[in-house]
């Protein structure tokens, strides 16, 4: 594999994720699950990240179905990560 030329931090989040995924406590996640399923009829939970990166965790969110009615709001500082968010964001609605 050949090394690139130029580092880009939104490309070292999205190679990070696996083991991110791998590193969560599933005992927390477990828990989290079980209390939005006994919100689940109640009105949409409202969730800010600040510090979102590339959206990694509401992806992970999505894909292990822990939120099923939520406005998500991702923030970050960084004005390329933002960019890379929008892009990917764009992926999960597709």
């Amino acid at each position: 594999m050949t090394e690139p030329k130029t580092y880009s931090f939104a490309r070292y989040l999205a190679a990070k994720k696996s083991v991110d995924d791998r590193a969560l406590n599933r005992r927390v996640l477990r828990s989290l699950s079980r209390a939005l399923s006994k919100n689940a009829s109640r009105s949409p939970l409202r969730v800010l990240e600040a510090g979102a990166g590339i959206g990694t965790m509401v992806e992970r969110l999505l894909d292990w179905r822990v939120l099923k009615k939520a406005t998500y709001t991702a923030v970050d500082g960084d004005p390329q990560i933002i960019v890379e968010i929008r892009v990917r964001r764009i992926k999960l609605l597709l």
